[in-house]
């Protein structure tokens, strides 16, 4: 339901990190000088819904998952320039390297718009998907780039999936915003 929700959202409220206004007030889709990194992709969704609006997106799971990804992607008929899969464990710090190297060679750390639905479910999960989350913006920071991340979340257990949005990211200086509910 996360991902349905936030694909409803991006469509409707077109927000600026990945939408630019026109002189006219109408909004087009940001088409160059960014990149769309959707993390625990699962089969896509927002990666689909991202390349389909034209924005270049690569979208990452676990290793095993990715055929899965790919599958999606040949299904939907993107190309590869448009929108690609790749492994990221988050809990391996060398995947996000390879993440940041490709957004490097690609000259894509402009602009970074990290989305992800449904991650923060198991608190085994928060540290290192918060260490991944600061990585990636801090290397596009570093590169004078724009970073944000846009988060789904459908609340199971508040109690504990509260403290990703208000403890774990605080330590990794990052900050949660709730823009919708």
């Amino acid at each position: 339901p996360a991902a349905s929700l936030l694909t409803d959202y991006i469509l409707k409220h077109q927000p600026d990190c990945l939408y630019r206004t026109m002189k006219d007030g109408t909004k087009q889709p940001r088409r160059k000088r960014g990149i769309v990194l959707e993390l625990g992709a699962g089969v896509g969704t927002l990666g689909l819904l991202t390349a389909s609006l034209g924005l270049r997106t690569i979208v990452t799971e676990l290793k095993e998952s990715v055929p899965a990804l790919e599958r999606s992607i040949k299904a939907n008929k993107f190309d590869s320039e448009r929108i690609f899969a790749m492994p990221l464990n988050w809990f391996e710090s060398a995947d996000a390297d390879k993440v940041i190297a490709i957004l490097r060679k690609k000259n894509e750390l402009k602009r970074v718009v990290i989305l992800l639905t449904d991650c923060t479910y198991w608190d085994s999960l928060f540290v290192p998907l918060a260490s991944t989350i600061q990585r990636i913006l801090e290397r596009v920071r570093a590169e004078g780039g724009n970073g944000v991340a846009l988060c789904g979340h459908e609340r199971r257990q508040w109690k504990t999936e509260k403290r990703f949005f208000t403890k774990r990211l605080r330590q990794h200086k990052l900050e949660a915003e709730t823009i919708h509910e």
